[in-house]
């Protein structure tokens, strides 16, 4: 993800700067007068909408990382982030603790899953669930190989929902295990189907055997519903 966004007062920040053009965007999009939209156009604007959403939340998240550096909850008479958060856009405690883990996770070396959010490739969500994979990960295995398994994955999280990313790794990944993958086809209804990992206790040494970008990553979990 980008670099963390500094809090600045100055109202000539760019993120505030960005968000006073957005709302005025907003505004002319919603304007009662304005025309509608033509039928062809419809699947493109909901397509770059969802797009901007998930560009967005990425920007929320980078701000709520860095007021979580700041301590300025805590200044502010807060008892943490969490408490600031929920306070600050009205969701609940539950919610707003998975939104600063969220935020703390994807500042925290993540690349290739921080920079998906922040191109609209994925949501926050799905990020969320490619980091949980990640930690599931055998522990054997080194922190370049936890990368390009985490890179394989969000290759994966372009093309497939986070269902049919759930479906593909039904298989789960066993400390000290090596894992080959097989595309099985596509399911019923699904024109492609993602490859599938299967995983079976070797003596091979993880540490010093890399795996491929497209053979080694674990099954997805299953609490993914609110994902996409």
């Amino acid at each position: 993800m980008a670099a963390l966004l500094d809090l600045h007062p100055d109202t000539a920040h760019r993120v505030l700067v960005g968000l006073a053009e957005i709302e005025a965007a907003l505004d002319r999009m919603q304007h009662p007068t304005a025309a509608p939209l033509a039928a062809a156009h419809h699947a493109a604007a909901v397509t770059q909408i969802e797009r901007a959403k998930r560009r967005l939340d990425a920007v929320k998240l980078g701000l709520v990382a860095s007021v979580e550096k700041t301590g300025a909850p805590a200044d502010a008479g807060f008892t943490g982030t969490q408490a600031w958060v929920a306070k600050t856009t009205t969701v609940s405690r539950t919610a707003a603790a998975r939104e600063v883990a969220l935020a703390k996770d994807l500042h925290s070396g993540h690349d290739a899953t921080s920079a998906a959010p922040d191109q609209g490739l994925v949501s926050p969500a799905y990020a969320a669930v490619i980091l949980r994979a990640g930690r599931d990960l055998p522990e054997t295995l080194s922190e370049a190989q936890r990368q390009v398994v985490e890179a394989a994955l969000v290759e994966q999280a372009k093309r497939y929902d986070p269902d049919q990313l759930r479906r593909s790794h039904d298989e789960p990944s066993t400390p000290g295990a090596s894992c080959t993958t097989e595309n099985p086809g596509p399911a019923a209804g699904e024109p492609t189907s993602p490859t599938r990992s299967r995983c079976a206790t070797t003596t091979t040494n993880a540490s010093t055997t890399p795996p491929s970008t497209t053979a080694t990553y674990p099954r997805a979990p299953s609490d993914t519903a609110d994902a996409g």
